[in-house]
């Protein structure tokens, strides 16, 4: 059998984010829907656990759209009040990639001289925030802008942030739209949010991504091994089900582990596979949750709860008050932030940990110390 390489690179299996759109498995009525609100100058938000298909979806999509001019920005792992600097530099970045790419050496004069990190006077960080505008302005008289903020829920800490993308919704709509991805249940109930208020009414639809059924996830393998030219037996498609649940981005990473084994002739142990994938993922669960646990106060209580979670499946109100030793209400507060923030979900009257590789994960003795070193 001649296998297809070419898959890993733009297929199913890809690990590129911007792919054909052919190959991003799934979402069909969420593609139309995008390409519908971007066509007409609409802000929106798209929201979803991590890892299923979120920024794939939109990147993808966003690239099928006839004369449109795309900034993409990524807020991960921005630091806690800084925030307004480093989406600005990065937006700078982005708006002189496409300058360069355009060869619109006059937006590119505006921009280069600027800067929003390290010491920087207030008079100019001003300047330079205008000089952004400014420069969108300009972009925006030539072609349709589509701004993609990626985990935009971590820009939307600093209200200064907000502010400046509700003066932009109002100086430059409808010739820019802007779709703010975030990790987390809603992104709209963020921007309900004190700190977000200033979007408030500026923010129109959002889409919510949910993990693929089992159906699907099996769907979602099958097509893949297919694009690679692989027949598989059904105890590879079952195990990688069972195991990563429909979470596309466990997926994609065990069907392209499969296709690299198979790539150097090795034999295929499914479960062999499964281990493979999970210890290049532990080290990134770990940093992920560090990230998102930062700057909360008694993170050992998280870490605690996301534990016992992990290895008793589910957990209860009253069960997580016991387990911290605080009362229900603070029990509900740190559920509630859990679950805001994607980690943990709940089911009528319990919390269970929806991701399936941080369950695993969280199940390790070393745990807590190994969240705890990346803080």
């Amino acid at each position: 059998m001649t296998y297809e390489i070419d898959c890993l690179k733009d297929g199913i299996f890809s690990k590129s984010t911007l792919k054909p759109l052919i190959s991003v498995f799934n979402y069909d009525q969420e593609k139309k829907k995008i390409q519908l609100l971007v066509s007409a100058g609409e802000w929106f938000t798209v929201s979803g656990l991590r890892r299923t298909g979120k920024t794939t979806l939109v990147r993808s999509t966003v690239a099928t759209i006839n004369d449109i001019q795309t900034i993409y920005v990524d807020m991960w792992g921005a630091e806690e009040h800084r925030e307004i600097d480093i989406f600005l530099e990065r937006l700078r970045l982005g708006i002189k990639q496409l300058a360069v790419a355009s060869k619109i050496k006059s937006i590119l004069r505006k921009v280069e001289g600027i800067t929003f990190l390290g010491i920087v006077k207030v008079e100019l960080k001003l300047k330079g925030e205008l000089t952004i505008t400014e420069a969108l302005e300009s972009l925006a008289k030539k072609k349709k802008v589509v701004l993609i903020i990626d985990e935009a829920q971590i820009a939307l800490r600093s209200r200064r942030v907000a502010e400046f993308l509700a003066s932009l919704h109002d100086k430059l709509s409808p010739n820019r739209s802007v779709i703010m991805a975030g990790s987390l249940i809603s992104m709209k109930k963020i921007i309900s949010t004190n700190k977000a208020m200033p979007l408030y009414g500026r923010i129109g639809d959002e889409l919510i991504l949910n993990p693929l059924n089992v159906d699907s996830a099996r769907e979602f393998l099958l097509k893949g091994f297919e694009e690679c030219n692989i027949s598989v037996t059904d105890d590879i498609i079952d195990i990688g089900v069972s195991v990563f649940g429909g979470f596309a981005g466990w997926l994609n990473w065990y069907g392209r582990r499969v296709v690299l084994e198979l790539l150097q002739n090795r034999k295929i142990i499914p479960f062999k596979i499964v281990e493979l994938v999970e210890s290049e993922a532990r080290g990134q669960i770990y940093d992920e949750i560090a990230r998102t646990l930062r700057d909360r106060k008694n993170i050992r209580l998280y870490l605690k709860i996301l534990n016992r979670i992990a290895n008793s499946e589910f957990i209860t109100v009253s069960e997580a008050a016991k387990l911290i030793n605080r009362d229900e209400s603070t029990a509900v507060f740190y559920l509630s932030q859990l679950s805001e923030i994607g980690l943990i979900k709940k089911e009528e009257r319990y919390y269970t940990i929806a991701d399936p590789m941080i369950k695993r994960i969280a199940r390790n003795p070393d745990f807590e110390k190994e969240v705890k070193i990346r803080i």
